[in-house]
C-alpha cells in the first residue's frame, strides 16, 4: 500500500487524516519537531521523524521513499521564530522541493478559507504565498481551503468556553467586537479528513482548489451563544456595557477601595462607629458583587476601542487569547460554497449544533 508522509500529523485535523489513512490500509509517516507529541497517534503511525522541516535536509529526509505528501504544518499565533513566514512559505518550499527531488508528485496542501492575494491579516497573505507555490510547482497538487473546523479538541471552541469561567475571565465580562456579527461557516473535523484521504487517488481533484464549509452559516455571537447555552450558563447581552461598567467598579470598590480605607483607618485609630458602618456597607457590596456575577454579560465593543487592549495583551502575554491578526481574521466573514467538495469527496456534512455537546463535556475531563 502506498506510504503518505503526513506534516503536521500530531495536530487537530492531522491525528484524524492519520487514523483515517490506517483504517484504509495506507502506511504513514509523520513529521513532527516534538518528539513528546508522538503518543497523540499511538498505533496509528508507522514511521515517526522528529525534526525542523524549514530545514531542507530533513525536508528532504521525510519525503524519501513516499508516495504522496499531505502537508497541514499552519500556525495562528506568531511565536519567537515561528514566524508566519518561515512556517507557511519557507516549510512550503522546502516540502515541494524535497517532494520534487525524490520523485514524489501527488502533494495535498491545506490552506485555510480566506486566503487572497489582497488579504488583511498576514497570516492570509503568507497562506496565499504558499498557495501560489504549490499551484507553481509542476506537482500533481490539491489545495484545500476549510472554514473554522470543530470537534473534540478542537482549539476554536476550547478558546471561546474557557473565556466564560472566572478562572480565565475574573469578571465574568465578554465583548462582542463590533457586535461579533461575522458570518462563519464551521466544519467537522472528520468531512475535513475525509476530503483529504479521499483525495489522494482521485485524478479529477489535481490542480484544483477546493473550499471546505459547513452545512449551516452561524454569525459569530450565534455560536457564542450555542455554547452559552448548552453549558447552561446565564447570559445577559447588552449594547451599552452598563452591567460590564458597575461589575468593574464593585470589584474596584470591594478588592481595592475598601482595603486601602481599612488599612488607612486602622493608622488613624478609628472610633466602632466607623468601623460598623465600615463593615455592614462592604458586606452589602460584597452580596451585591456575589449576585451580580451569577451571570455573564456580553457587550458590544468598538473594534477601535478593543485594538489598543489587543496590542497591550499580546506585548505582555505569551498566549495572548486574541491577537491583532486574529481580530481582522474576525471581522471578516468566513463562507463559501462548497457543493463542488461535497459531491467530489462524497461528504456527509455534520452540523455544529449535533456534535457541541460531546466537545464541551470533553472540556471537563
Amino acid at each position: 500500500m502506498a506510504t503518505i508522509l503526513v506534516s503536521g500529523g500530531t495536530g487537530f485535523i492531522g491525528r484524524h487524516i492519520i487514523r483515517l489513512l490506517c483504517q484504509l490500509g495506507y502506511r504513514v509517516r509523520v513529521a513532527s519537531r516534538n518528539p513528546n507529541k508522538e503518543r497523540f497517534i499511538k498505533g496509528f503511525c508507522h514511521e515517526f521523524l522528529t525534526g525542523d522541516l524549514s530545514d531542507l535536509s530533513f525536508a528532504r529526509k521525510c519525503c524519501s521513499g513516499i508516495d504522496a505528501v499531505i502537508h497541514l504544518i499552519g500556525i495562528l499565533v506568531e511565536q519567537g521564530q515561528d514566524t508566519f513566514k518561515k512556517v507557511h512559505v519557507q516549510v512550503t518550499k522546502n516540502m515541494i522541493q524535497a517532494s520534487k527531488e525524490n520523485g514524489v508528485s501527488r502533494f495535498i496542501h491545506m490552506s485555510s478559507l480566506g486566503t487572497r492575494p489582497n488579504a488583511k491579516s498576514r497570516y492570509h497573505q503568507t497562506k496565499w504565498t504558499a498557495e501560489e507555490m504549490v499551484r507553481n510547482s509542476e506537482l500533481d497538487w490539491t489545495i484545500f481551503q476549510p472554514s473554522v473546523v470543530f470537534g473534540i479538541g478542537d482549539d476554536f471552541t476550547k478558546r471561546l468556553y474557557k473565556m466564560f469561567f472566572i478562572k480565565n475571565n475574573p469578571l465574568l465580562l465578554f465583548p462582542l467586537i463590533e457586535g461579533a456579527k461575522s458570518k462563519l461557516q464551521p466544519i467537522f473535523v472528520e468531512n475535513v479528513a475525509e476530503a483529504f484521504v479521499r483525495a489522494i487517488p482521485n485524478q479529477k481533484t489535481f490542480h484544483k482548489t477546493y473550499p471546505l464549509t459547513g452545512p449551516e452559516i452561524f454569525s459569530l455571537k450565534e455560536i457564542i451563544l450555542l455554547i452559552m447555552e448548552e453549558a447552561h450558563l446565564a447570559y445577559k447581552i447588552e449594547a451599552f456595557p452598563f452591567h460590564a461598567l458597575l461589575r468593574t467598579a464593585l470589584v474596584l470598590l470591594n478588592f481595592i477601595i475598601y482595603p486601602f480605607l481599612g488599612f488607612k483607618a486602622i493608622g488613624q485609630n478609628s472610633n466602632g462607629e466607623f468601623w460598623a458602618i465600615y463593615f455592614v456597607s462592604w458586606l452589602f457590596f460584597l452580596q451585591l458583587l456575589k449576585k451580580d456575577m451569577k451571570r455573564r454579560i456580553l457587550f458590544h465593543l468598538p473594534v477601535s476601542i478593543a485594538t489598543p487592549f489587543i496590542g497591550i495583551t499580546e506585548k505582555w502575554m505569551k498566549n495572548p487569547p486574541l491577537t491583532h491578526d486574529m481580530l481582522l481574521m474576525m471581522l471578516e466573514d468566513n463562507i463559501a460554497d462548497s457543493s463542488e467538495a461535497v459531491s467530489e469527496f462524497d461528504l456527509k456534512l455534520v452540523s455544529l449544533k449535533k456534535v457541541l455537546p460531546d466537545i464541551l463535556e470533553s472540556l471537563h475531563y
